[in-house]
């Protein structure tokens, strides 16, 4: 049987959809082909890159199965300042919500990752993005690692920041937990998740993260970790 490329579709503002009409103009290629080489180039893996056990395909074909909307509401290229995305309740909305961030903001100088106090579960994790127009904040996600499935995607988390090249210096992550910081202005909001002593997030200091999210003391192994980077 003949192999059909998945199909989705994507609500653009004006600005944006003109700019890549342009772009592809330029480059003599259609505007599908255009979306998905700038796609494919924002998960160009980086020199030192350790997510081998995952494909940057398998993070697109994630990211096309979603509903792409809500980007719709950000008007990329344009916001400036400070915005939070619109939370997501369930685990897998939530990762997808961010998995669409990285693979189409570009300029992303730098992520922070905090685990703070949870609503149903004792934890959960909050993001905040910088690029250099504007700041994304993420502080209502139900992201945990406390028990499958929540821990894997919080794992597919990390995998596409590390295709991203932004693991080992432009993740950080609070080293102490933090409150809910949802009920804050955005502005506020970032400052608090960001306001402490804050780590470089790398493969050596993941433990010590994951460990943040549980109630009682965890030392997570080489054969642990092992477990949590299973397919």
């Amino acid at each position: 049987m003949e192999r059909t490329e998945p199909q989705f579709k994507l609500r653009l503002p004006q600005h944006l959809k003109a700019d890549l009409e342009h772009a592809a103009q330029k480059g003599h290629r259609s505007l599908s082909a255009e979306i998905i080489a700038r796609l494919e180039k924002s998960f160009g893996r980086a020199p030192g890159s350790e997510a081998s056990s995952w494909a940057a395909a398998e993070i697109f074909e994630r990211v096309i199965d979603r509903d792409l909307r809500f980007i719709d509401t950000l008007e990329l290229g344009k916001i400036g300042n400070v915005v939070r995305l619109r939370p997501r309740m369930s685990t897998h909305e939530a990762v997808d919500q961010l998995l669409v961030c990285l693979a189409t903001l570009e300029n992303i100088t730098s992520v922070t990752l905090a685990v703070r106090d949870g609503y149903a579960n004792y934890s959960a994790l909050s993001v905040v993005f910088h690029t250099e127009e504007t700041t994304l904040v993420a502080d209502s996600t139900p992201l945990t690692v406390e028990r499958p499935p929540r821990e894997s995607e919080v794992r597919d988390l990390i995998w596409a920041l590390d295709i991203r090249g932004l693991l080992g210096g432009a993740t950080r992550f609070r080293t102490q937990r933090i409150p809910q910081t949802s009920d804050l202005p955005e502005q506020q909001a970032a400052e608090a998740i960001e306001g402490g002593e804050l780590t470089p997030l790398g493969y050596k200091t993941l433990p010590e993260f994951l460990a943040l999210f549980h109630e009682k003391p965890v030392s997570y192994s080489r054969e642990e970790l092992d477990r949590f980077f299973a397919d």
